[in-house]
Protein backbone atom coordinates (compact mmCIF):
# COMPACT_ATOMS: atom_id res chain seq x y z
CA UNK A 1 0.00 0.00 0.00
CA UNK A 2 1.77 3.31 -1.18
CA UNK A 3 1.79 6.04 1.73
CA UNK A 4 -1.04 8.12 -0.24
CA UNK A 5 -3.48 5.12 -0.08
CA UNK A 6 -2.13 4.74 3.98
CA UNK A 7 -3.04 8.35 4.44
CA UNK A 8 -6.18 7.90 2.82
CA UNK A 9 -7.50 5.34 5.12
CA UNK A 10 -6.23 6.91 7.76
CA UNK A 11 -7.94 10.40 6.52
CA UNK A 12 -11.54 8.07 6.38
CA UNK A 13 -11.19 6.66 9.56
CA UNK A 14 -10.29 9.42 11.53
CA UNK A 15 -12.48 12.12 9.69
CA UNK A 16 -15.45 10.14 10.19
CA UNK A 17 -15.16 11.13 14.02
CA UNK A 18 -13.12 14.26 13.85
CA UNK A 19 -12.91 14.80 17.56
CA UNK A 20 -11.82 11.53 18.35
CA UNK A 21 -8.28 11.33 18.85
CA UNK A 22 -6.13 8.42 18.38
CA UNK A 23 -2.14 9.36 18.89
CA UNK A 24 0.01 12.66 19.60
CA UNK A 25 3.49 13.27 19.12
CA UNK A 26 3.37 15.51 22.61
CA UNK A 27 1.94 14.21 26.01
CA UNK A 28 0.11 17.85 25.65
CA UNK A 29 -1.91 16.77 22.64
CA UNK A 30 -3.52 13.46 24.72
CA UNK A 31 -5.44 16.23 26.82
CA UNK A 32 -8.68 16.29 25.86
CA UNK A 33 -8.48 20.46 26.21
CA UNK A 34 -6.22 20.57 24.23
CA UNK A 35 -7.71 18.16 21.40
CA UNK A 36 -10.71 20.84 21.80
CA UNK A 37 -8.30 23.99 21.13
CA UNK A 38 -6.93 21.65 17.54
CA UNK A 39 -10.43 21.67 16.05
CA UNK A 40 -11.49 25.11 17.37
CA UNK A 41 -8.28 25.98 15.46
CA UNK A 42 -9.72 23.85 12.31
CA UNK A 43 -12.90 25.86 12.18
CA UNK A 44 -11.65 29.03 12.46
CA UNK A 45 -9.19 28.41 10.00
CA UNK A 46 -11.75 27.57 7.56
CA UNK A 47 -13.71 30.45 8.39
CA UNK A 48 -11.03 33.06 7.93
CA UNK A 49 -9.76 31.56 4.74
CA UNK A 50 -12.81 31.14 3.18
CA UNK A 51 -12.10 27.47 2.62
CA UNK A 52 -14.25 24.12 2.13
CA UNK A 53 -12.05 22.39 4.75
CA UNK A 54 -9.35 22.70 7.41
CA UNK A 55 -7.18 20.00 9.10
CA UNK A 56 -4.73 19.42 11.90
CA UNK A 57 -1.95 16.71 11.34
CA UNK A 58 0.52 15.34 14.05
CA UNK A 59 3.19 13.35 12.80
CA UNK A 60 3.38 10.12 14.47
CA UNK A 61 5.39 6.96 13.75
CA UNK A 62 6.06 7.74 10.25
CA UNK A 63 2.00 8.42 9.58
CA UNK A 64 0.19 11.63 9.43
CA UNK A 65 -2.73 11.57 12.35
CA UNK A 66 -5.80 13.96 12.14
CA UNK A 67 -6.40 15.33 15.65
CA UNK A 68 -8.66 18.24 14.21
CA UNK A 69 -10.75 18.69 11.18
CA UNK A 70 -13.52 20.90 9.87
CA UNK A 71 -16.17 20.95 6.72
CA UNK A 72 -14.44 17.84 5.50
CA UNK A 73 -17.41 15.76 5.28
CA UNK A 74 -17.89 12.03 6.69
CA UNK A 75 -15.60 10.66 3.46
CA UNK A 76 -12.84 13.36 2.74
CA UNK A 77 -10.42 12.46 0.47
CA UNK A 78 -6.80 12.25 1.88
CA UNK A 79 -4.09 15.53 1.58
CA UNK A 80 -1.36 14.55 -0.89
CA UNK A 81 1.62 13.31 0.98
CA UNK A 82 3.96 15.08 -0.75
CA UNK A 83 2.34 18.19 0.42
CA UNK A 84 2.40 17.26 4.07
CA UNK A 85 5.57 15.96 4.09
CA UNK A 86 7.09 19.28 2.54
CA UNK A 87 5.03 21.47 5.16
CA UNK A 88 6.52 19.57 7.47
CA UNK A 89 9.50 20.01 6.53
CA UNK A 90 9.87 23.41 5.70
CA UNK A 91 9.57 26.63 8.05
CA UNK A 92 6.99 29.04 5.70
CA UNK A 93 3.54 28.17 4.28
CA UNK A 94 3.18 25.78 1.32
CA UNK A 95 0.44 26.58 -0.85
CA UNK A 96 -0.73 24.68 -3.39
CA UNK A 97 -2.73 27.08 -6.18
CA UNK A 98 -3.99 24.25 -8.26
CA UNK A 99 -3.68 20.96 -7.35
CA UNK A 100 -4.44 18.66 -10.56
CA UNK A 101 -1.85 21.02 -12.05
CA UNK A 102 0.66 20.03 -9.02
CA UNK A 103 0.19 16.11 -9.96
CA UNK A 104 -2.41 14.98 -7.43
CA UNK A 105 -4.25 12.38 -7.20
CA UNK A 106 -6.35 13.37 -4.60
CA UNK A 107 -10.37 13.86 -5.74
CA UNK A 108 -12.20 17.01 -4.58
CA UNK A 109 -9.06 19.08 -3.83
CA UNK A 110 -8.68 21.46 -5.83
CA UNK A 111 -6.34 23.70 -3.80
CA UNK A 112 -3.65 23.22 -0.75
CA UNK A 113 -2.17 25.77 1.31
CA UNK A 114 -0.51 24.71 4.51
CA UNK A 115 1.53 25.94 7.40
CA UNK A 116 3.62 23.96 10.15
CA UNK A 117 2.40 23.39 13.61
CA UNK A 118 4.98 24.85 15.90
CA UNK A 119 4.41 23.71 19.89
CA UNK A 120 7.04 24.61 22.60
CA UNK A 121 9.76 24.98 19.75
CA UNK A 122 9.13 21.77 18.02
CA UNK A 123 7.23 21.14 14.89
CA UNK A 124 5.02 18.43 15.63
CA UNK A 125 2.60 18.52 12.39
CA UNK A 126 0.61 20.67 10.22
CA UNK A 127 -2.40 22.96 9.76
CA UNK A 128 -4.02 23.12 6.18
CA UNK A 129 -6.74 24.00 4.57
CA UNK A 130 -8.35 23.11 1.61
CA UNK A 131 -10.74 23.85 -1.67
CA UNK A 132 -12.71 22.02 -3.96
CA UNK A 133 -11.47 23.69 -6.78
CA UNK A 134 -8.51 25.66 -7.50
CA UNK A 135 -7.29 29.07 -5.91
CA UNK A 136 -4.89 31.01 -5.87
CA UNK A 137 -3.36 31.62 -2.21
CA UNK A 138 -2.18 35.41 -1.43
CA UNK A 139 0.23 36.94 1.07
CA UNK A 140 -3.05 37.38 3.05
CA UNK A 141 -4.19 34.05 2.95
CA UNK A 142 -0.53 33.25 4.07
CA UNK A 143 0.06 35.34 6.80
CA UNK A 144 -3.68 34.83 8.16
CA UNK A 145 -2.88 31.10 8.35
CA UNK A 146 0.58 31.76 9.66
CA UNK A 147 -1.27 33.74 12.97
CA UNK A 148 -3.85 30.77 13.33
CA UNK A 149 -1.22 27.99 13.58
CA UNK A 150 0.23 30.04 16.92
CA UNK A 151 -3.08 29.80 18.31
CA UNK A 152 -2.61 26.41 19.78
CA UNK A 153 0.97 27.25 21.03
CA UNK A 154 -1.04 30.05 23.57
CA UNK A 155 -3.83 28.03 24.12
CA UNK A 156 -1.86 24.91 24.99
CA UNK A 157 0.60 26.73 27.49
CA UNK A 158 -2.27 28.57 28.82
CA UNK A 159 -3.80 24.77 29.58
CA UNK A 160 -0.84 23.65 30.84
CA UNK A 161 -0.30 26.61 33.22
CA UNK A 162 -3.53 25.96 34.48
CA UNK A 163 -3.00 21.88 34.82
CA UNK A 164 0.50 22.97 36.58
CA UNK A 165 -1.44 25.52 38.83
CA UNK A 166 -4.20 22.48 40.04
CA UNK A 167 -1.65 20.20 40.24
CA UNK A 168 -0.40 23.07 42.57
CA UNK A 169 -3.55 23.83 44.57
CA UNK A 170 -3.58 19.84 44.67
CA UNK A 171 -0.17 19.51 46.02
CA UNK A 172 -1.13 22.42 48.54
CA UNK A 173 -4.80 20.93 49.65
CA UNK A 174 -2.64 17.52 50.27
CA UNK A 175 -0.35 19.52 52.46
CA UNK A 176 -2.22 20.76 53.99
CA UNK A 177 -4.35 18.11 54.93
CA UNK A 178 -1.43 15.92 56.04
CA UNK A 179 -0.22 19.57 58.15
CA UNK A 180 -3.65 19.16 59.87
CA UNK A 181 -3.43 15.20 60.55
CA UNK A 182 -0.01 15.20 61.88
CA UNK A 183 0.35 14.13 65.51
CA UNK A 184 3.59 16.34 66.62
CA UNK A 185 2.55 19.91 66.75
CA UNK A 186 3.50 22.53 63.88
CA UNK A 187 3.67 26.20 64.92
CA UNK A 188 5.17 29.05 62.61
CA UNK A 189 6.53 32.22 63.74
CA UNK A 190 6.89 35.01 62.00
CA UNK A 191 10.20 37.26 62.75
CA UNK A 192 8.76 39.11 65.99
CA UNK A 193 8.11 35.19 67.36
CA UNK A 194 4.36 35.53 66.56
CA UNK A 195 2.16 32.80 65.84
CA UNK A 196 1.52 32.97 61.72
CA UNK A 197 0.05 29.64 61.60
CA UNK A 198 -0.67 26.12 64.10
CA UNK A 199 -1.74 23.25 63.14
CA UNK A 200 -5.25 21.35 65.13
CA UNK A 201 -2.30 18.92 67.17
CA UNK A 202 -0.22 22.32 68.70
CA UNK A 203 -3.27 24.07 69.42
CA UNK A 204 -4.76 20.68 71.02
CA UNK A 205 -1.58 20.02 73.30
CA UNK A 206 -1.42 23.62 74.47
CA UNK A 207 -5.00 24.14 75.00
CA UNK A 208 -6.27 26.88 73.03
CA UNK A 209 -8.19 27.13 69.60
CA UNK A 210 -6.18 27.77 66.31
CA UNK A 211 -7.47 31.01 65.57
CA UNK A 212 -7.16 32.30 69.09
CA UNK A 213 -3.19 31.22 68.52
CA UNK A 214 -2.76 33.68 65.87
CA UNK A 215 -1.06 36.54 66.14
CA UNK A 216 0.54 35.86 69.62
CA UNK A 217 3.83 35.59 70.49
CA UNK A 218 4.59 31.89 71.27
CA UNK A 219 7.48 32.60 73.96
CA UNK A 220 4.82 34.81 75.99
CA UNK A 221 1.77 32.39 76.04
CA UNK A 222 3.36 28.93 76.59
CA UNK A 223 7.20 29.53 77.27
CA UNK A 224 7.54 32.23 79.42
CA UNK A 225 9.53 30.12 82.68
CA UNK A 226 11.39 27.01 83.31
CA UNK A 227 9.72 24.09 84.94
CA UNK A 228 10.93 25.54 88.67
CA UNK A 229 8.87 27.80 88.06
CA UNK A 230 11.71 30.64 87.28
CA UNK A 231 11.47 33.01 84.27
CA UNK A 232 12.77 31.84 81.14
CA UNK A 233 14.47 34.50 79.49
CA UNK A 234 14.37 35.94 76.04
CA UNK A 235 17.35 36.13 75.49
CA UNK A 236 17.92 31.99 76.24
CA UNK A 237 14.61 31.11 73.86
CA UNK A 238 15.30 28.55 71.40
CA UNK A 239 12.80 29.77 69.44
CA UNK A 240 13.68 33.12 69.33
CA UNK A 241 17.56 32.32 69.03
CA UNK A 242 16.54 30.58 66.07
CA UNK A 243 14.50 33.38 64.29
CA UNK A 244 17.91 35.73 65.13
CA UNK A 245 20.63 33.09 63.52
CA UNK A 246 18.40 30.88 61.73
CA UNK A 247 20.47 28.00 63.17
CA UNK A 248 18.39 24.41 63.59
CA UNK A 249 17.95 24.05 67.60
CA UNK A 250 16.70 20.82 69.51
CA UNK A 251 15.70 20.84 72.75
CA UNK A 252 14.58 17.65 74.42
CA UNK A 253 12.21 17.50 77.94
CA UNK A 254 11.50 21.17 77.46
CA UNK A 255 8.38 22.76 79.25
CA UNK A 256 5.77 24.51 77.63
CA UNK A 257 2.74 26.01 79.37
CA UNK A 258 -0.64 25.15 77.99
CA UNK A 259 -3.39 27.79 78.24
CA UNK A 260 -4.79 26.78 81.49
CA UNK A 261 -1.03 27.22 83.28
CA UNK A 262 -0.33 22.68 83.50
CA UNK A 263 3.32 21.94 81.99
CA UNK A 264 3.12 20.32 78.86
CA UNK A 265 6.90 18.39 78.81
CA UNK A 266 7.74 17.99 75.16
CA UNK A 267 10.90 17.22 72.65
CA UNK A 268 11.00 20.56 70.08
CA UNK A 269 12.95 21.43 67.83
CA UNK A 270 13.05 25.03 65.91
CA UNK A 271 14.47 25.65 62.10
CA UNK A 272 15.32 28.92 60.85
CA UNK A 273 13.31 30.09 57.41
CA UNK A 274 12.28 32.89 55.54
CA UNK A 275 8.73 34.52 55.18
CA UNK A 276 7.52 35.73 51.80
CA UNK A 277 8.47 39.04 52.11
CA UNK A 278 12.50 37.86 53.03
CA UNK A 279 12.23 38.21 56.40
CA UNK A 280 13.72 35.99 59.48
CA UNK A 281 10.42 33.62 60.47
CA UNK A 282 11.18 30.09 62.01
CA UNK A 283 8.87 26.69 62.58
CA UNK A 284 8.21 24.84 65.73
CA UNK A 285 7.80 20.94 65.67
CA UNK A 286 7.58 19.58 69.23
CA UNK A 287 5.88 16.01 70.20
CA UNK A 288 4.00 15.31 73.71
CA UNK A 289 6.68 13.31 75.68
CA UNK A 290 4.24 13.32 79.00
CA UNK A 291 3.55 9.55 78.56
CA UNK A 292 7.21 8.66 77.85
CA UNK A 293 7.83 10.34 81.43
CA UNK A 294 5.35 8.60 82.72
CA UNK A 295 6.47 5.13 81.61
CA UNK A 296 10.15 6.11 82.26
CA UNK A 297 8.69 6.93 85.90
CA UNK A 298 6.73 4.31 86.14
CA UNK A 299 10.13 2.05 85.16
CA UNK A 300 11.71 3.66 88.08
CA UNK A 301 9.56 3.18 90.05
CA UNK A 302 9.38 -0.77 89.18
CA UNK A 303 13.27 -1.45 89.59
CA UNK A 304 12.88 0.65 93.10
CA UNK A 305 9.80 -1.24 94.18
CA UNK A 306 11.53 -4.67 93.19
CA UNK A 307 14.65 -3.97 94.67
CA UNK A 308 12.78 -3.25 98.09
CA UNK A 309 10.74 -6.29 98.13
CA UNK A 310 13.65 -8.50 97.35
CA UNK A 311 15.89 -6.80 99.72
CA UNK A 312 13.75 -7.30 102.15
CA UNK A 313 13.40 -11.21 102.12
CA UNK A 314 16.86 -11.54 101.36
CA UNK A 315 17.90 -9.68 104.73
CA UNK A 316 15.54 -11.91 106.48
CA UNK A 317 17.25 -14.80 104.83
CA UNK A 318 20.85 -13.59 105.17
CA UNK A 319 20.28 -12.94 109.21
CA UNK A 320 18.35 -16.06 109.77
CA UNK A 321 21.51 -17.50 107.99
CA UNK A 322 24.07 -15.58 110.59
CA UNK A 323 21.89 -16.43 113.61
CA UNK A 324 22.09 -19.86 112.70
CA UNK A 325 26.09 -19.73 112.90
CA UNK A 326 25.54 -17.99 116.53
CA UNK A 327 23.41 -20.88 117.92
CA UNK A 328 25.37 -23.48 117.56
CA UNK A 329 23.86 -26.78 119.18
CA UNK A 330 20.49 -25.27 119.96
CA UNK A 331 18.61 -27.41 117.58
CA UNK A 332 14.98 -25.36 118.44
CA UNK A 333 16.32 -21.73 117.61
CA UNK A 334 18.24 -23.31 114.32
CA UNK A 335 14.61 -24.61 113.28
CA UNK A 336 13.01 -21.67 114.09
CA UNK A 337 15.74 -19.74 112.18
CA UNK A 338 15.74 -21.58 109.03
CA UNK A 339 11.88 -21.71 108.93
CA UNK A 340 11.67 -17.86 108.66
CA UNK A 341 14.74 -18.17 106.12
CA UNK A 342 12.26 -20.82 103.83
CA UNK A 343 9.11 -18.44 104.83
CA UNK A 344 11.26 -15.19 102.86
CA UNK A 345 12.82 -17.62 99.86
CA UNK A 346 9.30 -18.71 99.03
CA UNK A 347 8.09 -14.67 99.26
CA UNK A 348 11.40 -13.78 97.38
CA UNK A 349 10.12 -16.79 94.71
CA UNK A 350 7.11 -15.98 94.41
CA UNK A 351 7.92 -12.61 94.01
CA UNK A 352 10.01 -13.32 90.78
CA UNK A 353 7.36 -15.39 89.67
CA UNK A 354 4.73 -12.65 89.97
CA UNK A 355 6.94 -10.43 88.03
CA UNK A 356 7.97 -13.19 85.34
CA UNK A 357 4.03 -13.72 84.64
CA UNK A 358 3.64 -9.92 84.42
CA UNK A 359 6.52 -9.56 81.84
CA UNK A 360 5.17 -12.56 79.68
CA UNK A 361 1.55 -11.64 79.81
CA UNK A 362 2.92 -8.29 78.36
CA UNK A 363 4.95 -9.05 76.15
CA UNK A 364 3.26 -11.73 74.29
CA UNK A 365 5.18 -14.60 75.33
CA UNK A 366 2.46 -16.21 77.56
CA UNK A 367 1.12 -19.29 76.63
CA UNK A 368 -2.43 -20.55 76.76
CA UNK A 369 -3.59 -24.18 76.50
CA UNK A 370 -7.85 -23.75 76.54
CA UNK A 371 -10.12 -26.69 77.25
CA UNK A 372 -13.47 -26.34 78.43
CA UNK A 373 -14.00 -25.51 82.18
CA UNK A 374 -16.12 -26.12 84.87
CA UNK A 375 -16.80 -22.57 87.16
CA UNK A 376 -17.35 -24.46 90.17
CA UNK A 377 -14.38 -26.40 89.64
CA UNK A 378 -12.09 -24.04 89.47
CA UNK A 379 -13.61 -21.44 91.70
CA UNK A 380 -12.89 -24.41 93.96
CA UNK A 381 -9.32 -24.62 93.41
CA UNK A 382 -8.68 -20.75 94.32
CA UNK A 383 -10.56 -21.31 97.38
CA UNK A 384 -8.57 -24.00 98.55
CA UNK A 385 -5.22 -22.23 97.47
CA UNK A 386 -6.36 -19.54 99.96
CA UNK A 387 -7.58 -21.46 102.64
CA UNK A 388 -5.22 -21.67 105.17
CA UNK A 389 -4.74 -17.68 104.41
CA UNK A 390 -8.34 -17.40 105.22
CA UNK A 391 -8.08 -20.08 108.57
CA UNK A 392 -5.56 -17.66 109.92
CA UNK A 393 -7.94 -14.74 109.51
CA UNK A 394 -11.29 -16.09 110.91
CA UNK A 395 -12.65 -15.30 106.79
CA UNK A 396 -15.35 -17.57 106.06
CA UNK A 397 -15.14 -19.05 101.98
CA UNK A 398 -18.07 -19.80 100.28
CA UNK A 399 -18.28 -20.74 96.36
CA UNK A 400 -21.85 -21.01 95.47
CA UNK A 401 -23.02 -23.74 93.03
CA UNK A 402 -23.40 -23.44 89.34
CA UNK A 403 -23.75 -25.42 86.19
CA UNK A 404 -21.82 -22.79 83.92
CA UNK A 405 -18.89 -23.93 81.82
CA UNK A 406 -16.58 -22.24 79.58
CA UNK A 407 -12.98 -22.14 77.50
CA UNK A 408 -10.18 -21.40 78.55
CA UNK A 409 -6.67 -22.23 80.49
CA UNK A 410 -7.67 -24.07 83.38
CA UNK A 411 -4.53 -22.64 85.67
CA UNK A 412 -4.38 -19.04 84.57
CA UNK A 413 -8.24 -19.09 85.19
CA UNK A 414 -7.43 -20.48 88.84
CA UNK A 415 -4.47 -18.02 88.97
CA UNK A 416 -6.47 -14.98 88.19
CA UNK A 417 -9.28 -16.50 90.73
CA UNK A 418 -6.59 -17.16 93.70
CA UNK A 419 -5.20 -13.51 93.02
CA UNK A 420 -9.25 -12.23 93.51
CA UNK A 421 -9.69 -14.15 96.26
CA UNK A 422 -6.25 -13.70 97.97
CA UNK A 423 -6.92 -9.78 97.63
CA UNK A 424 -10.36 -10.45 99.41
CA UNK A 425 -9.30 -12.70 102.11
CA UNK A 426 -6.63 -10.07 103.04
CA UNK A 427 -8.46 -6.95 103.27
CA UNK A 428 -11.38 -8.85 105.54
CA UNK A 429 -11.77 -8.51 108.94
CA UNK A 430 -12.28 -12.11 111.20
CA UNK A 431 -15.81 -12.61 110.75
CA UNK A 432 -16.39 -11.94 107.66
CA UNK A 433 -17.05 -13.84 104.22
CA UNK A 434 -15.65 -14.06 101.13
CA UNK A 435 -18.09 -15.43 98.03
CA UNK A 436 -17.80 -16.65 94.80
CA UNK A 437 -20.20 -17.12 91.82
CA UNK A 438 -20.41 -17.74 88.29
CA UNK A 439 -23.38 -16.40 86.02
CA UNK A 440 -23.94 -17.10 82.00
CA UNK A 441 -24.52 -14.44 79.57
CA UNK A 442 -25.09 -14.47 75.78
CA UNK A 443 -21.56 -14.39 75.02
CA UNK A 444 -19.57 -14.62 78.45
CA UNK A 445 -18.71 -16.06 81.95
CA UNK A 446 -18.91 -13.48 84.68
CA UNK A 447 -16.89 -15.07 87.84
CA UNK A 448 -17.26 -13.04 90.82
CA UNK A 449 -15.13 -12.53 94.30
CA UNK A 450 -16.85 -10.73 96.91
CA UNK A 451 -16.02 -9.46 99.83
CA UNK A 452 -17.43 -7.51 102.93
CA UNK A 453 -14.22 -5.46 103.75
CA UNK A 454 -13.36 -1.54 104.06
CA UNK A 455 -14.12 -0.94 100.23
CA UNK A 456 -11.96 1.07 98.10
CA UNK A 457 -12.23 4.39 97.77
CA UNK A 458 -13.34 5.69 93.91
CA UNK A 459 -10.68 7.91 93.92
CA UNK A 460 -8.35 4.58 94.02
CA UNK A 461 -10.53 2.00 92.09
CA UNK A 462 -8.99 3.79 88.89
CA UNK A 463 -5.49 2.46 90.10
CA UNK A 464 -6.43 -0.82 92.02
CA UNK A 465 -4.98 -2.75 88.55
CA UNK A 466 -1.49 -0.52 88.92
CA UNK A 467 1.42 -2.36 89.53
CA UNK A 468 2.75 -2.69 93.03
CA UNK A 469 -0.68 -0.56 93.64
CA UNK A 470 -1.84 -1.15 97.27
CA UNK A 471 -4.81 -0.60 99.91
CA UNK A 472 -4.58 2.71 101.80
CA UNK A 473 -3.08 2.36 105.10
CA UNK A 474 -5.06 1.09 107.69
CA UNK A 475 -8.04 -0.80 105.29
CA UNK A 476 -8.69 -4.16 106.15
CA UNK A 477 -5.74 -6.46 108.41
CA UNK A 478 -3.25 -5.04 107.71
CA UNK A 479 -1.52 -7.77 105.42
CA UNK A 480 0.01 -6.93 102.33
CA UNK A 481 0.62 -8.45 99.28
CA UNK A 482 3.49 -7.63 96.39
CA UNK A 483 1.19 -5.24 94.84
CA UNK A 484 1.47 -7.01 91.72
CA UNK A 485 -1.49 -9.49 92.06
CA UNK A 486 -4.28 -7.61 90.07
CA UNK A 487 -1.62 -6.18 87.47
CA UNK A 488 -1.09 -9.83 86.42
CA UNK A 489 -5.32 -10.91 87.22
CA UNK A 490 -5.89 -8.14 84.60
CA UNK A 491 -2.83 -9.48 82.14
CA UNK A 492 -4.44 -12.94 82.10
CA UNK A 493 -8.23 -11.87 81.43
CA UNK A 494 -7.00 -9.66 78.40
CA UNK A 495 -4.73 -13.05 77.38
CA UNK A 496 -8.17 -14.89 77.24
CA UNK A 497 -10.20 -11.80 75.31
CA UNK A 498 -11.84 -10.80 78.38
CA UNK A 499 -11.46 -8.24 81.11
CA UNK A 500 -11.68 -7.31 85.09
CA UNK A 501 -13.92 -4.97 86.43
CA UNK A 502 -14.41 -3.91 89.82
CA UNK A 503 -17.37 -2.56 91.74
CA UNK A 504 -16.99 -0.74 95.46
CA UNK A 505 -18.59 1.10 98.24
CA UNK A 506 -16.21 2.24 100.74
CA UNK A 507 -17.35 0.55 104.11
CA UNK A 508 -19.45 -1.79 102.12
CA UNK A 509 -17.20 -4.28 100.09
CA UNK A 510 -15.65 -4.57 97.07
CA UNK A 511 -16.87 -7.12 94.08
CA UNK A 512 -13.85 -8.02 91.35
CA UNK A 513 -15.85 -9.69 88.49
CA UNK A 514 -13.31 -11.47 86.26
CA UNK A 515 -15.54 -11.56 82.69
CA UNK A 516 -14.41 -14.56 80.00
CA UNK A 517 -15.98 -15.26 76.65
CA UNK A 518 -17.81 -18.05 76.55
CA UNK A 519 -15.85 -19.11 73.35
CA UNK A 520 -12.49 -17.73 72.64
CA UNK A 521 -11.97 -14.36 70.96
CA UNK A 522 -9.81 -11.95 70.01
CA UNK A 523 -7.50 -11.56 72.75
CA UNK A 524 -6.11 -7.73 73.96
CA UNK A 525 -2.72 -8.88 74.43
CA UNK A 526 -0.55 -11.03 72.04
CA UNK A 527 -0.15 -14.62 73.38
CA UNK A 528 1.16 -17.62 72.39
CA UNK A 529 -1.70 -19.98 72.02
CA UNK A 530 0.45 -23.33 72.24
CA UNK A 531 -0.92 -26.67 72.13
CA UNK A 532 -4.46 -24.84 72.44
CA UNK A 533 -7.47 -27.59 72.87
CA UNK A 534 -10.04 -25.70 72.05
CA UNK A 535 -12.07 -26.43 68.75
CA UNK A 536 -12.14 -24.16 65.83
Amino acid sequence: MTQEARDASAWRALAAAPRHVVAARSSMLDDAAAHHVFHAVAEASAHALGADGAVVWVEHDGSHLVIGASGLGDAPEAVAAEWSVRTLEGVSPVGIDDASADGATAQRVGAYLGVPLILNGETVGVLAVVTAGPRAWDAEDRARLVSLAQWPTAEIGRIDSTARLRVAEAALVRATQVFDAMGEGIVGLDSEGAVTLVNPAAARMLGWEPAALIGQLLHHVAHYQRPDSSAYPLDQCPMLLTIADGQVRTRRHEVLWRRDGSPLHVDMSVGGLRDDAGAAAAIVVFDDISERLDLERSREDFVSMVSHELRTPLTAISGSLELMDELGDDPESAAQMLGIARRNASRMAGLVDDILDLERAETGRLQLTRSQLDARSVMMQAAEAVSGMATAGQVALIVEPTQTTFWGDESRIVQVLTNLAGNAVRLSPPGAAVTMRAHEAETEVSLEVADHGPGIAEADQQHVFDRFWQAPAGAGTGRKGSGLGLAIALSMARAHGGTITVRSLEGLGSTFTLHVPLRARRSAVPIDRRDSQEPS
